[in-house]
């Protein structure tokens, strides 16, 4: 079942994030409506009830299941039984197993800011929804309020801004659904709703130190010591972006969509994530004086490619290859996480054409 809800509210922030986009501060929100309640009714191969409140466009929300589940697979029974709490409050997420008796608290990494303009976001919810061989079909009201209605990855789901008000769907022959029974949106919560209960102690699975955070401040001083802190010009790249960005822009490889392209700071760097299944490649392009960032790989042997010179490792279980773009003064370095072959890194490579 946890798994089924991951697809289904994936499916809603896929459909809605040009939706949620605020056109002050570039912000993505979970939800395109600022609050409100809706209560789920489970059904098929897992049977009970979900409740969820939000605040905040889904920054702040609270969800608790009640559940039990039996699956029969490859002759083997299986029996689950799922009573939890979870909160989410701006970056810190509680969850509270009242069958396990476990209580954790989990700081998370809360950046609202996408970096990407509307277009592409736009254009980054399609590649996605497209790369899981999604289907649009149409509309249709549930509960009185006209959802967008999908397909994909064997299940259908009718979603209203950004929220799951049915789906029902069947993966290795275990069939799931989720209907909403009660949606009151944009009703008032109190914030009391999005605090840990009283008297509930938590495990700490990591600290706030573990976690970046989103630094929104644009603070005079922060804008001070960004001006004290930059690099002088013979330390950014000298690749031109708008070639680095299409040649990202015209990378396919399997599933992997791209998250996005972007230059900071004299450093140009491009992400892609697998639609499905895990996996990543983080492409990174700086100058060749920028010497701490290429130490490490640089102590490798090098090698010719296509008449490149390239630096390949594969430790701690990420392919990282190095190139040496001599016309540009820049290192362009490949990371793939999980790693792969030398020669499977390097076929991936070649579809970039730095």
């Amino acid at each position: 079942m946890k798994r089924f809800f991951l697809i289904t509210t994936f499916l809603g922030i896929v459909l809605s994030i040009n939706a949620q986009q605020d056109e002050k501060k570039e912000e993505f929100n979970p939800f395109a409506v600022k609050s409100g309640y809706i209560k789920y009714e489970l059904s098929g191969d897992a049977t009970g009830f979900e409740e969820l409140w939000w605040d905040d466009f889904g920054n702040k929300r609270r969800r608790f299941t009640k559940s039990s589940s039996e699956v029969t697979l490859l002759g083997m029974t299986q029996k689950e039984e799922v009573h939890e709490l979870v909160i989410f409050n701006d970056g810190v997420v509680y969850s509270i197993d009242y069958i396990e008796e476990r209580n954790t608290k989990e700081y998370v990494h809360c950046n609202t800011e996408s970096g990407m303009t509307e277009k592409e976001a736009e254009e980054l919810s399609e590649e996605m929804f497209e790369a899981m061989g999604g289907k649009r079909l149409g509309k249709q009201k549930i509960l009185g309020y006209e959802c967008e209605g999908v397909s994909v990855l064997g299940f259908t789901s009718w979603i209203y801004k950004g929220l799951l008000l049915k789906s029902e769907g069947e993966i290795l022959g275990i069939e799931y659904a989720e209907t909403a029974v009660k949606f009151t949106p944009n009703k008032k919560i109190a914030a009391s709703q999005f605090e840990p209960p009283q008297g509930v102690e938590f495990e700490e699975l990591n600290s706030q130190s573990d976690v970046r955070p989103n630094d929104n401040s644009g603070n005079r001083n922060n804008q001070q010591n960004v001006a004290e802190d930059e690099e002088p010009e013979e330390m950014f790249t000298k690749y031109p972006f708008d070639v680095f960005s299409s040649k990202v822009k015209a990378f396919k490889h399997g599933t992997y969509v791209r998250l996005f392209v972007k230059t900071t700071d004299g450093v140009h760097s491009a992400m892609f994530t697998k639609a499905v299944g895990k996996g990543s490649i983080s492409i990174v392009a700086a100058s060749r004086k920028n010497s701490a960032r290429w130490a490490e790989i640089l102590t490798f042997d090098d090698f010719k490619h296509n008449g490149v010179t390239c630096w390949y490792d594969d430790t701690n279980n990420t392919s990282t290859l190095l190139l040496s773009i001599d016309k540009y003064n820049t290192y362009i370095m490949i990371d793939i996480d999980p790693a792969v072959s030398r020669s499977q890194t390097l076929k991936i490579a070649d579809k970039f054409n730095f």
